[in-house]
């Protein structure tokens, strides 16, 4: 009925097993007591957020990835390179190469900022507005109009141009958003939208 012989070496092997499974047992009950406190300050620290918060949240954290992801095999609409023209002259840029260009901006159109006709996966040189890579002579926005009805019709940009019916969201229905977005941005990676 003893664990172990009665000689030195058994005794002190079988005490170290003993106390590597307490160590391990005291490691795991650490990394759940981390995670709830994690889980439980994310939790408190959305409760706090208020709607302007919310908004950036759902563009910065899931709609842009969701444009980025969605338009991944697409060029930029704008200047109309690939990603390995963008990678090889652009190079390294902090947050990636690539952003999510909205046709009629966030400031002068916020109710068309969660659109996903309103926005198009564009480098970043283009999205801030650069001229240099604008094709034959046009500025970026004169390249954005004709490639936008190249790719979603002229019928959509007009409707997009027609669309003044204000948003404003409220805190639950942004919530709504970021599951929505955050869930399409998760099944367009796994290949199955």
């Amino acid at each position: 009925m003893q664990p172990v012989c009665l000689t030195p070496t058994c005794i002190v092997d079988w005490h170290r097993k003993q106390e590597a499974k307490k160590v391990r047992a005291v490691g795991v009950a650490q990394r759940k007591a981390r995670t709830e406190y994690r889980r439980e300050t994310r939790r408190m620290r959305e409760a706090i957020m208020g709607r302007g918060e919310w908004v950036k949240k759902v563009q910065k954290d899931a709609f842009n990835p969701y444009i980025r992801e969605r338009d991944r095999n697409e060029r930029c609409i704008t200047c109309d390179r690939t990603n390995e023209e963008v990678a090889g002259t652009d190079g390294w840029k902090p947050g990636g190469l690539w952003d999510c260009g909205h046709y009629l901006s966030v400031g002068s159109h916020p109710n068309l900022r969660f659109i996903p006709d309103n926005a198009h996966k564009q480098c970043k040189s283009c999205n801030g507005g650069s001229k240099h890579y604008a094709l034959k002579g046009r500025s970026v926005k004169e390249s954005y109009d004709v490639n936008i009805v190249e790719r979603i019709g002229q019928a959509a940009v007009d409707a997009l141009k027609a669309d003044n019916d204000p948003r404003k969201y409220t805190i639950e229905e942004l919530k709504q958003l970021y599951a929505h977005f955050t869930g399409l941005t998760r099944a367009l990676k796994k290949g199955e939208a």
